[in-house]
């Protein structure tokens, strides 16, 4: 986990199974609809998850947060899954 041909972060984890091995333990995937993009991604690190980021996200916390997750909130999944998040940045209004 995860698939060969997805980007992870850099500090994220590569689960290898060999053989017949079977997936044995799960965590569950946190709600991170309205966090801050350092908040989703601190908060599936520290579940053994992965993340990609996708969408508006210039390292800028001010006004950006998640609007989509890939997995939803809640779902029982293997450690080292990549959950793809979106952020995007609130529009102003004066």
């Amino acid at each position: 986990m995860p698939r060969s041909d997805v980007k992870i972060a850099a500090d994220g984890k590569v689960i290898l199974y060999t053989g017949d091995a079977e997936v044995e333990e799960t965590v569950t995937v946190p709600d991170l609809y309205g966090s801050t993009p350092e908040a989703a991604i601190r908060s599936l690190l520290a579940k053994g998850l992965n993340v990609q980021v996708e969408g508006i996200f210039d390292g800028m916390t001010a006004n950006c947060s998640v609007k989509l997750q890939s997995i939803a909130a809640g779902t029982k999944v293997a450690p080292g899954t990549v959950v793809v998040i979106t952020c995007r940045y609130e529009e102003l209004t004066d």
